[in-house]
């Protein structure tokens, strides 16, 4: 099985150029340090109440359909999204996500 590791940033004025429907299979809370320090290499990399998403891809123009991905993401960017549910992940580039949104079930 693939499994794809993304990024999570935020859109910052640029547009989505590809996305993903994916069945969301977990949402897992990251624990960390003191601050949630050492969930990242850097201090300036680090996200608020990050948690790390894994799915299963279930359509996509890019061939990835039936592998997994996971990326981490805040909470707050998937706080309508629950595990078992479909979610529209918008990719900037080939591993930089930069939307997700809920999506109802196919």
């Amino acid at each position: 099985m693939t499994i794809l590791n993304a990024s999570w940033e935020w859109p910052a004025g640029r547009n989505i150029q590809y996305e993903l429907l994916v069945k969301v299979k977990t949402i897992q809370a990251l624990q960390g340090g003191l601050f949630g320090i050492r969930q990242s290499p850097s201090l300036v990399q680090s996200l608020p109440d990050p948690v790390r998403v894994s799915g299963l891809i279930i359509k996509s123009d890019s061939g990835n359909v039936g592998s997994t991905i996971q990326l981490v993401v805040p909470v707050a960017e998937i706080e309508s999204i629950e595990e078992g549910e479909h979610a529209l992940f918008g990719f900037c580039n080939d591993t930089i996500c930069i939307s997700i949104l809920p999506m109802q079930s196919e």
